[in-house]
Parts: C-alpha cells; sequence; structure tokens
C-alpha cells in the first residue's frame, strides 16, 4: 500500500463540511521547517474545532527514523489536540513503540479504522496568523487543483461521450447496411426460387436443410447411379441373349440345308 492511498482514505474520514483537510503543511521553525503528511482543522464547534495531525508510514525503515527524531513531529503536533499514526496495518508498530500520546490509524476496508484512541493533548498551542496563513493557502492551492482537476475530468467526459456517439452511429450505420445486405439477399433468392421466404411452411425449410446437412441429396445421386447400372446390366444381358438368339438360328437353317 502506497502513502497516498492512505492519504486518499483519511480525505474521506475527514471531510467537507465537518473537516477541513489538507495534505503536506509545514511550518517555518527555528529549526527549519517541518511537515505534517496531513492535518485537519474541525470547523464544528459542537465537536470543539478540534486541530489533528496525521504521520503517514507503509514503509518499516522509515517509521524507526522517525522514532529515533520525534521532535520532527512534536514541532508541529504542539498546535494539535490530537496526534496520529496512520499505517496500512496495526502490525506495522511493534507493541511499545508507539509514543504515549500517539493514536493509531489502520487501513480497513476501503476506509480507516482506529487501532489505538489519541488522547486529546491538554497543552496545545493556539494556532497563530503564520500557520493559519500557510493552511489557508494550502486550501486555496487545494481548491484551485481540484478546480483544475474537475475541468480535465469534465472535458474526458465530454470527449469519452463524443467519443461513444461516433461508435454508436458507425455501429448504426454497419448494422442498417447489414439488414440492407441481408434483405437484397432475401430478395435475390424469392425472385430466383419464386418462393417468398415469410409465406414458406418452417418444417419443410427444416427437413430441406436438414437433407443437405445430411448431404441426403448425395446418397441419393449415388443409389439412382447404381440403379442406372443395374438397369444397364439388364439390358446388355438382353442384348447379348438376343446376339446369341440369333447367332444359333443362322447355324440351324444351315444345317438343315
Amino acid at each position: 500500500m502506497h502513502a497516498q492511498d492512505l492519504c486518499k482514505r483519511l480525505a474521506v474520514r475527514y471531510a467537507w463540511p465537518e473537516w477541513a483537510f489538507f495534505e503536506q503543511v509545514y511550518r517555518p521553525t527555528k529549526r527549519g521547517v517541518r511537515y505534517a503528511d496531513a492535518m485537519a482543522l474541525n470547523l464544528w464547534s459542537t465537536r470543539g474545532l478540534e486541530f489533528h495531525g496525521f504521520e503517514i508510514k507503509v514503509d518499516r525503515r522509515d517509521w524507526l527514523r522517525e522514532l529515533k527524531n520525534p521532535a520532527k513531529a512534536e514541532e508541529i503536533g504542539l498546535y494539535c489536540d490530537r496526534w496520529w499514526l496512520v499505517a496500512p496495518e496495526k502490525e506495522f508498530v511493534k507493541e511499545g513503540e508507539l509514543p504515549e500520546p500517539w493514536g493509531l490509524l489502520v487501513a480497513s476496508g476501503e476506509g480507516l479504522k482506529v487501532a489505538k484512541q489519541a488522547p486529546k493533548l491538554p497543552d496545545a498551542l493556539p494556532l497563530d496568523r503564520k500557520f493559519v496563513s500557510v493552511l489557508i493557502r494550502h486550501f486555496h492551492e487545494e481548491q484551485k487543483q481540484k478546480q483544475h482537476t474537475d475541468k480535465v475530468l469534465l472535458a474526458e467526459y465530454n470527449r469519452g461521450c463524443d467519443h461513444a456517439e461516433r461508435v454508436s452511429k458507425h455501429q448504426l450505420e454497419s448494422r442498417a447496411a447489414e439488414v440492407k445486405r441481408l434483405q437484397d439477399a432475401i430478395a435475390a433468392f424469392e425472385k430466383a426460387s419464386g418462393v417468398r421466404i415469410d409465406a414458406w411452411n418452417a418444417d419443410r425449410i427444416g427437413e430441406a436443410v436438414q437433407m443437405v446437412l445430411r448431404d441426403e441429396h448425395t446418397r441419393l445421386r449415388d443409389r439412382l447411379k447404381q440403379f442406372r447400372n443395374g438397369i444397364q446390366g439388364v439390358l446388355n444381358e438382353v442384348e447379348r441373349a438376343l446376339t446369341e438368339s440369333v447367332t444359333n438360328a443362322g447355324i440351324g437353317q444351315e444345317t438343315s440345308q
């Protein structure tokens, strides 16, 4: 599983209008720029307007490096009411590895589930103007990107519809041409045979087709040839008998003389 897959699941879990969700949030500090893989700000006062931070890990080596430098997350996590590790599965984190103030979210089905609830941090710092400006800039950039993506998707959708319409038109034209070809073939058959297809007895058509498939006409022709040969043999015998009779009659006359 890729980190982006988990981030997409986070975006669904912390979705508008209850949450404002941000990816790759950074904040300049005295030790340099610190990043959070994602952050979410609750927008409903009845839910406490909580601010959550997320560290996404899919590689064990990367996670172990993170454990060696916890200040990296803590410096930006100071502004969060809750801090979460997001991982592919619960077994990704070995026993005793997860820092006590962290919660754990893991992949489950198409979404995420809580493997360890993140406790509310009592000393979360209020968001300063610089950090708020970063969040607003992120939100604006993400909206611009979303609008661009929506525009591209709409263009592709329209292009797909146009293509489907052209394909459908071509298929209809091809089928119309095929129907015309079959109609012409039927008309030619009816003209040559003098038989209208729609008035033809279905049983007789079936019998004729079966006869052709069984090659009965060939066997009938062979039987007729045999019969003809038999008749020819009989005729030959009759001719031979007549010839012998005439010959014998001639010999008898000569003897009597």
